[in-house]
This record gives structure tokens, sequence and C-alpha cells, in this order.
């Protein structure tokens, strides 16, 4: 801190590490009837730290937060009472500090307090004869920044709630006529009964509808029975008239067996309580490991089949024309011992000829084989080559699409 005008003041905040040069003010920050001299150390135009005794302190930080509203259901023309909590993190203590307190931006109470340094301070706030609606609840710590601090973002806390009619009992000394109750309430989209396999889990979405007249508080909801199961929501506040709400059912079995369960909803209201319930069977099975076994079967091409029943026809022409033969034959053998044959006996020197004659008959029957096996394999050929082109058509129809 640096005196340039010699005046026992000092004029400018000078940080040789950084180079920052900076203006500075004198202000009793900590009240302690001295004052303190203000530090930019930043040259943001706005003081962040000060100086005493020779120390670099820091400003205190003050906030504020909302800790309750009650009661947690709230109606027209009741009391609502909030706790708030105004904390000061700083090394010094504040003194008169002020806090509002605001509904829909409009300011209802004002009020100063005293925090302690590093400690907080709780103050109740009562709000009469609350009007019907949805409102905003606004509180403020020095809202007009008086007071230097470090953080002025957290100075504001909000909360919203919610006002709701109400059939107010005893309230008044002349007679009142009480709306007669009509309407019902109920579930809805649940199965009459479900299959979940022991082990497995089985989820169901469902409807709670409040058809009456009026709403119904504390809802709260559960299932009878059986105890594997989750709920969600378990509870609900309030659930005004003609609203539906969404839940979400899970059933995890943990033994086998038929369950009878009902799911339960119990609420107050102003017509007192009321207990709405929803039958249910939940068949857990064992689990069954069933072993499947797939055949496949390739597919055939209808030139594959062709081909291959003209294959099967062909050996069968074959066949019978061979039996035909062994019919027509009459066949002698003739043993001859001589030689100049191919195959010897062992450590024999003379061969065995055997020697078949053919008659007419035979070579006749030869030649006819010959000739209808020819005409087989050319019907087999043709009819290949038709199909190989009437593939090729088909082709080229498929490519040109």
């Amino acid at each position: 801190v640096i005196d340039i005008d010699s005046n026992n003041k000092p004029d400018v905040y000078w940080n040789p590490k950084d180079g920052v040069i900076s203006t500075v003010s004198l202000l009793d920050v900590d009240y302690d009837g001295e004052e303190e001299i203000l530090l930019d150390t930043d040259n943001n135009g706005k003081f962040d730290l000060y100086w005493e005794d020779g120390n670099v302190l820091e400003f205190i930080d003050l906030s504020i937060s909302v800790v309750q509203v009650e009661p947690e259901n709230l109606f027209t023309g009741s009391d609502a009472e909030i706790t708030v909590l105004v904390s000061n993190s700083g090394n010094y203590d504040v003194k008169g500090v002020r806090v509002n307190f605001l509904v829909d931006d409009r300011v209802m109470y004002s009020e100063s307090t005293d925090v302690l340094k590093n400690s907080s301070s709780m103050i109740n706030f009562v709000w009469e004869n609350c009007k019907v609606g949805i409102h905003e609840l606004i509180f403020q710590v020095d809202p007009n920044n008086v007071i230097l601090e470090r953080n002025e973002g957290n100075n504001v806390d909000k909360v919203e709630v919610r006002i709701r009619t109400h059939v107010r009992w005893g309230k008044r000394t002349t007679s009142t006529t009480v709306p007669q109750e009509t309407g019902k309430a109920y579930f809805e989209d649940l199965p009459k009964e479900l299959n979940v396999p022991v082990g497995d889990m089985e989820s169901v979405t469902l409807k709670f509808v409040n058809e009456f007249n009026h709403e119904l508080r504390d809802v709260k909801f559960s299932i009878e029975g059986v105890e594997w199961y989750d709920i969600y929501p378990e509870s609900y506040g309030v659930v005004e008239s003609n609203e539906t709400i969404t839940l979400s059912v899970k059933f995890r079995p943990t033994q086998s067996g038929t369950f009878d369960v009902k799911l339960k909803a119990i609420s107050n209201s102003d017509y007192g309580e009321k207990i709405i319930e929803k039958p249910l069977v939940v068949e857990a099975g064992e689990i069954q490991e069933e072993m499947k076994e797939t055949k496949v079967e390739e597919e055939k091409s209808p030139i594959t089949g062709f081909v291959v029943m003209i294959q099967k026809f062909a050996l069968l022409l074959v066949v019978i024309a061979f039996l035909i033969l062994i019919l027509l034959l009459r066949v002698r053998f003739k043993v001859k011992w001589s030689k100049g044959y191919a195959f010897s006996p062992s450590n024999v020197n003379s061969y065995i000829e055997v020697k078949i004659p053919k008659s007419r008959k035979v070579e006749s029957v030869e030649k006819t084989l010959v000739k209808n096996q020819k005409k087989v394999n050319d019907i087999r050929l043709r009819l290949i080559e038709e199909l190989r082109k009437k593939a090729l058509r088909e082709g080229e129809k498929y490519r040109s699409r």
C-alpha cells in the first residue's frame, strides 16, 4: 500500500509479483470504530480484501437458506411459519443486517439481525391468512448490498408453496352447508392376473384416479399379500379432485405358488380416512428350462431338384437293363490252362482263361443299352442347358430392375 501524497493515507495498492496497481479506500468494515484499508487486488473495480494491522484479510460472506415451511399442507386462510438460516462466514461480526421476506415479489416482512463471525442465526417468519394458489416465497439478506462481501450471489433463497382450498369445519358461529361428498377413487389399468416365473421380474404401470369432489391428502400406496414387490411412488402429498397419477409396480417372486394380493391406497380427507383397494392374482411358477432342437433343412432350388431326379431316373434304367441282360444271357465258363494272360495264380506257371461266348441276342441287347444310355445322356444335357438358359434370363430381368 503506497501513500503517494504523504498525507498518512494510502492512495494505491501495488503487488510487485503480478504488477497489479489499483486504487484503495477506507471503511470500517468490521464495525470496530476504526477504518480499514480496502484493497482491489485484481484491479476489476471491486474491493475483495482489506488491510488491518499489517494483515491482509478477507471480507465476510453472508448467505441465507430456507430451513422449513410448516405445515406441509397449506390451505386458504391458514397461517404458515417459515424458518430461515442466515450465516456469516467471516472473521468479524455483522450487526443490524437487513433480512426481507417477500411473497410473489411483494415485501411482507423486513427485520434486522446480528450475525456473529463464523456462525449462523435462525429467523422465523409467520405468513398469516394464506391465499389460495401457487406462490413464490423469497428471502433476502443484505438486499441493498450495504455490507462488503466476498460473494453477493448467495444472498437470496426461494421456495414455491401451494395453497389449496379447504372445507373448514366449525370455524363459523353461524350455520354453514358442507358440500355432500360425491365420486370415488380407484386404480386403473391393473390386470386381474399376472404370471411371473420365480427369479424373474415383471413391471406393471397403472394409474390412481381421484374422482371425488375433494382432494385426498397424505396418500400412501402398498401391496398386501406378498413382500417381494417395489412400488413407486410409495406416497403422494395431495391428489386433487379429478387428478390422475401414474404408479409403477415391480414384482420379483422368491417362491412359487398362487398369491392373492391387494393393491391398497390409504389417505386422509375432509370427509375422513379413505381406503381404496384393488385385488390381483399373481402366479409365480418355477423356472422351466426347455431344450429345443431345431432342424434346419437346406432349401433346394428347382434346378438342383430336377437334375437329381434325372440322375435317379438314368440310374434306374441302367439297373433295369442290367437285370434284363442277366436274364437273357446264358453264361458259360470254360476253364483252360494256357499261357499269355495277365493274371497268374501264386506258384503256378499256367494261366486261367475265361471265355464267355456271345450270341447275337446278347450283342443286340448290348447295342440297345448303349443307344438307350446315349439317349438318356442327350435328354439330360438338353434339360440342363434349357434350365441354365432360363436361369440366365431370370438373372438378366432381376438386374434390369
